[in-house]
């Protein structure tokens, strides 16, 4: 599974991408710092069929995983595009996790902003 960081020292902001490749479980992020903010979540469909996918957030203070997303519909060639305005709060060891429903082909990029300082 290939993965790419995109850093950017202005806005503190970070890509985080993966091609999901197989309909496991897959962990997209986990927060390496005290706090970080979920901005964004993009997942695009490069396969030949209809893709389903299912995004949570695990919370490791409670061990328990919440559904953010759940099986949510990306045809063919579409994505789908989540923006969180207030930022998405994750404490360290949190984890963002995305689970492919049949086709194995969705290309998914997570961006964070992690504090300055923030270790």
């Amino acid at each position: 599974m290939a993965k790419t960081e995109v850093f950017s020292a202005i806005t503190n902001r970070r890509t985080v991408g993966k091609n999901v490749t197989t309909t496991a479980l897959t962990t997209m992020y986990t927060c390496d710092v005290k706090v970080a903010h979920l901005a964004s979540l993009h997942c695009a469909n490069n396969s030949t069929v209809t893709e389903t996918v299912t995004i949570s957030w695990f919370d490791t203070s409670e061990s328990t995983s919440y559904v953010i997303v759940y099986q949510a519909s990306v045809s063919t060639g579409q994505y789908l595009r989540i923006e969180f305005n207030d930022g998405f709060v994750l404490r360290k060891n949190d984890e963002i996790r995305v689970q492919a429903g049949t086709s194995d082909e969705l290309d998914v990029l997570v961006t964070i902003i992690e504090p300055i300082g923030n270790v």
